[in-house]
């Protein structure tokens, strides 16, 4: 490889940190006696939640203070039930146990974007007249994943084909 500046119109190889998987996760959450656990989940957009209830009667109910916010409601769980819920929308979303509220609660925390694995290797064209100076770079890349757009930035690693 060359040190210095090169002035190159050639391919340009970078390997990314990670790119968005394109599955979505369900996360489990299990209702044990006065108790979710784990009491904070965080997943990313399009994520579900499965509550399985073990032990006692319980609801999983979104809102705080007690006081529902009408995003869900599980309604009565008893022992060997389970609730399903997918989460299409970012943010943080406390929830409670009507019947052991306060004490009994929990979050789930809705991150952008979708998670990412390392390794995966994507291919950008240089101009020209693009002069490079070092071997890594910060590249801006907008990811589309069912639909939904995340802009993120990533460190890369750049070999240059053809140099």
């Amino acid at each position: 490889m060359k040190i210095g500046k090169c002035l190159l119109g050639a391919f340009v190889t970078p390997i990314l940190l990670g790119l968005p998987s394109v599955d979505s996760a369900t996360v489990e959450v299990q209702i044990v006696s006065f108790a979710f656990n784990p009491d904070t989940v965080t997943i990313t957009q399009g994520d579900s939640i499965r509550w399985v209830l073990v032990s006692g009667f319980h609801t999983t109910t979104s809102g705080t203070g007690c006081t529902p916010d009408g995003i869900w409601e599980s309604g009565d769980m008893s022992a060997g039930d389970t609730f399903l819920l997918q989460f299409d929308s970012i943010g943080s979303f406390p929830y409670y146990c009507f019947y052991h509220c306060p004490f009994m609660s929990g979050e789930v925390i809705v991150q952008s974007g979708a998670p990412f694995h390392d390794g995966a290797v994507i291919s950008l064209l240089a101009p020209p007249d693009t002069v490079f100076t070092d071997s890594t770079y910060a590249v801006m890349a907008t990811v589309r994943n069912f639909g939904n757009v995340t802009e993120d930035s990533f460190d890369v690693i750049v070999t240059i084909d053809g140099y």
